[in-house]
């Protein structure tokens, strides 16, 4: 007789899927409101508000540990042949590296956070990461986007690519998904950032640069 796998059920596994996927969701909307409003603040010349950058450090760090979680639920998940999405693996390892640097930050803060850094990191995930990643690039990051590719989280990682991920996978839940499962598949918010058609070609800018303060995706921090 064989000893009793809760996770032989592809609900249970299905079920952290779609649960990591919406937590996903939503720090990483949060994250990006708040990069949004900071983007316009320093548009508009205003002097730079702490408080949302410590915002943005807290869904930033959040999103990574819910990432991680996913990861693991779609591991489980592809290595039991109930569902895959394809990741990039340099997507995947840096989710992990960066989820570990966040977690571990007193033994790699004053490396990551000191120009030029002072020495080498101790553990692997430091090391992976500081050896694909030179100078000046830092895991502790949470301001970063560019008009090419809208916001970053890491040198390897924008949001474009989560979202696609996350996207990828309530789509292919919202079309297979018959079972105890379908009311809690996650819908995905509207972007804070949006891809324009401008002279030079399409560029990644705010929602409420484009349209105006009032739009609701993107509130102003409490």
């Amino acid at each position: 007789m064989q000893p009793y796998d809760y996770w032989d059920s592809p609900t249970a596994i299905h079920r952290e899927i779609l649960l990591w996927t919406g937590a996903a969701m939503d720090q990483l909307h949060s994250w990006e409101s708040h990069l949004a409003i900071d983007f316009v603040r320093s548009w508009k010349k205003e002097a730079a508000d702490g408080r949302l950058h410590w915002r943005m450090q807290i869904h930033r760090h959040l999103l990574f540990v819910v990432l991680n979680h996913l990861l693991t639920a779609l591991d489980m998940a592809t290595g039991r042949g109930t569902y895959h999405v394809p990741i990039a693996p340099i997507v995947s390892a840096e989710i992990r590296e960066t989820r570990d640097l966040l977690e571990h930050w007193k033994e790699n803060s004053a490396i990551f956070n000191t120009q030029p850094r002072p020495g080498y990191p101790k553990h692997p995930s430091g090391q992976k990461w500081a050896d694909r990643n030179p100078e000046p690039a830092r895991p502790y990051s949470v301001v970063s986007w560019n008009n090419r590719d809208g916001p970053r989280l890491t040198p390897n990682i924008t949001s474009a690519d989560v979202w696609n991920v996350l996207n990828t996978i309530a789509t292919d839940f919202t079309n297979a998904e018959t079972g105890p499962l379908k009311d809690y598949i996650p819908v995905s918010p509207e972007r804070a950032w949006i891809e324009v058609d401008t002279s030079r070609g399409y560029e990644w800018w705010p929602r409420i640069q484009v349209y105006g303060q009032e739009h609701p995706s993107t509130p102003e921090p409490k």
